[in-house]
């Protein structure tokens, strides 16, 4: 349980709902999203690349399952889980069945240039600054937790060996 927030405007807040609205305030001050800044030069570059047929690639190579392992014994088990709550450990421990089929996956996935919708969102959490008194919201900072299998995507090499 965390202790009430005090606002700069000298209110409290209480309960778990107005804490996130206080820390969604705050959040949309500190981190604000830049305005898009295109030019006429830039849609027409994006433009003409979108309409120029598809140059020749060689076939891509699928994942090995040395690769994928590899991978996964990299996975800290210190990192705190995202909402899918799957750790390092757990992924470290499949069966080589299930490994298999991880790896079939992330292949299938390179192959159709396809990411989970899913494995791009993030939960976030504030965590108290030390040193902080931990009733102001500027005394605490956001991180975001992923989903291990796209951390673990992300590090699979996507160049041919």
């Amino acid at each position: 349980m965390s202790p009430p927030l005090q606002q700069d405007d000298g209110t409290w807040s209480i309960t778990d709902k107005e804490k996130a609205e206080a820390f969604a305030t705050y959040l949309t001050t500190v981190y604000s999203i830049r305005p898009a800044t295109s030019t006429n030069t830039t849609e027409n570059t994006v433009k003409t690349f979108l309409d120029s047929a598809c140059p020749m690639t060689l076939p891509i190579t699928p994942f090995s399952l040395t690769e994928v392992k590899d991978a996964l014994n990299k996975c800290n088990s210190h990192k705190a889980p995202g909402s899918d709550l799957i750790t390092g450990p757990i992924l470290q421990a499949l069966p080589q069945k299930a490994m298999t089929l991880l790896t079939s996956i992330y292949s299938i996935m390179l192959r159709l240039t396809y990411f989970p919708l899913k494995w791009k969102s993030a939960q976030i959490i504030m965590i108290h600054k030390p040193g902080k008194p931990p009733t102001r919201v500027t005394s605490y900072r956001p991180i975001s937790l992923l989903h291990i299998l796209s951390k673990i995507f992300e590090r699979l090499p996507q160049t041919p060996p």
